[in-house]
């Protein structure tokens, strides 16, 4: 009896680990005011500008091998006056935007450039945006596609 009484704590401890790998909490924003992306051989940093800088962090289970979690970023600029805005496959190349991998021991590790896919915000009120994403980045060490979806209204602080 004690043996499948462990048995099944063993199982049930397990399906737990497992599930809390997997589980992802809401994603944690970040928005930098006058500041923009900048990309000089190869590394992405903030530097001063007249954009708003916006960071939506989503934090998943890694390979439980190796690591705790994997969190995924996406980083995009806008122009600091934007009420709205949208970019689409036909604006990629010329944009500064990425699918951000850090915290884990992981191919692409570092930012990745967005391809394609469709990025559009809108001001609403009370200093909050509407953002929806549905983009997809190429890896920037093994090449496969880094994809990132996000639909959801955040809080902006000026």
């Amino acid at each position: 009896m004690k043996i499948k009484i462990l048995t099944v704590l063993i199982v049930v401890a397990t399906f737990a680990t497992t599930y809390a790998q997997k589980e992802s909490k809401m994603p944690e924003v970040t928005i930098t005011y006058d500041q923009k992306l900048a990309e000089t051989n190869g590394e992405v940093e903030l530097t001063k500008g007249k954009c708003i800088v916006f960071e939506i962090k989503k934090v998943q289970g890694g390979d439980p091998r190796v690591d705790a979690q994997v969190t995924t970023s996406l980083v995009f600029d806008i122009a600091e006056d934007a009420k709205e805005f949208e970019i689409n496959d036909n604006s990629w190349e010329k944009k500064q935007a990425y699918v951000r991998i850090s915290e884990c021991r992981c191919m692409d590790r570092g930012y990745n450039p967005i391809i394609s896919g469709t990025l559009k915000g809108k001001k609403l009120a009370d200093n909050k945006w509407h953002i929806e994403a549905d983009v997809v980045a190429r890896g920037k060490d093994s090449g496969e596609d880094r994809i990132f979806k996000y639909t959801g209204v955040i809080s902006s602080q000026k």
